[in-house]
Order: structure tokens, then C-alpha cells, then sequence
């Protein structure tokens, strides 16, 4: 049977090789690949909005396709709140110039971020300027996730 100095060797090794990794990859970082116009596009108003219902089951359709200044109108129709937010969670960034930390800014009207639970009944419509595959989730179930296909 192993002394009590042994075992503490084996845990203080243990917590120094669990920290190297840790800290490794904390450091890697994987940037989210994109296409982005060179230019944000205007809002085209002769577009149609096209609309995602949020229900219990999450994003109905889970993917769509639009063309850059389209909007797109996210309808709760689900028994309790949605947050639609771009991706990645918790800080939504990678749609460009999107952050969590613009909520409550002027600056919120530009990012993809409801900034706010969307309550039963309720809608968010955002405009998308920038061409890409835009991932998003409900900030509040970051589990229930669609995408954006923003064309030129």
C-alpha cells in the first residue's frame, strides 16, 4: 500500500499534467470560417421577409437561403421565451460586428442578437448585410441551433 506522501506526489503530477493541457488548449483558438462581402449591403425592402417560427421543437425551417439586404423575422410561437443570437455562445460574434456586449449600445441594432427573450406571440427581425453561412442558437437553449445562408 502506497505512503500518504505518494499519493500526494501522484496527485500534485496529476493537477500539474491536467493544467498543461488545460491552459494548451485554452490557447488554441479555431476562428469560425466565413465569406464576407467587401461592403454591407442595404436593406432591400423589395425582398420578401422570410420567417422562422420558433416553436417547443426549436427553428422550423433549421436552415434557410437569402440574398444579402434580405430579412429574416423569427415568430415565437413556442410556451415560453426565445433569444436568437448568432453564434458562437455565450458572446454571439460570428456574424460580423456582433457581440453580446453591443446589447444595450446603439450599436444594437446592427448585430445579430435580439439582445432579449422573445416572448410567446412576439417576433425579432434582423437584416442580413453580409454574405456567409451564418450559424445561430436560442441564447436561452443553446442547443436548439439553425443557419443562415446569405448569398450575393
Amino acid at each position: 500500500m502506497p505512503n500518504s506522501k505518494t499519493i500526494w506526489l501522484g496527485v500534485v503530477v496529476f493537477v500539474v499534467i491536467a493544467g498543461g493541457f488545460y491552459i494548451k488548449a485554452s490557447r488554441s483558438t479555431v476562428s469560425p470560417v466565413k465569406e464576407i462581402a467587401p461592403t454591407p449591403v442595404e436593406t432591400d425592402l423589395k425582398l420578401p421577409i422570410v420567417v422562422i417560427i420558433m416553436d417547443d421543437n426549436g427553428y422550423t425551417p433549421n436552415a434557410v437561403t437569402i440574398k444579402a439586404g434580405q430579412r429574416v423575422e423569427w415568430k415565437n410561437e413556442s410556451s415560453g421565451n426565445f433569444w436568437p443570437a448568432s453564434n458562437i455562445h455565450p458572446t454571439h460574434t460570428l456574424y460580423p460586428d456582433s457581440s453580446i456586449f453591443k446589447c444595450l449600445t446603439p450599436e444594437e441594432q446592427n448585430i445579430f442578437d435580439a439582445c432579449r427573450p422573445i416572448a410567446s406571440g412576439k417576433s425579432y427581425t434582423f437584416t442580413f448585410k453580409y454574405a456567409g453561412e451564418w450559424r445561430y442558437h436560442d441564447h436561452l437553449r443553446a442547443n436548439n441551433t439553425g443557419t443562415i445562408i446569405v448569398q450575393n
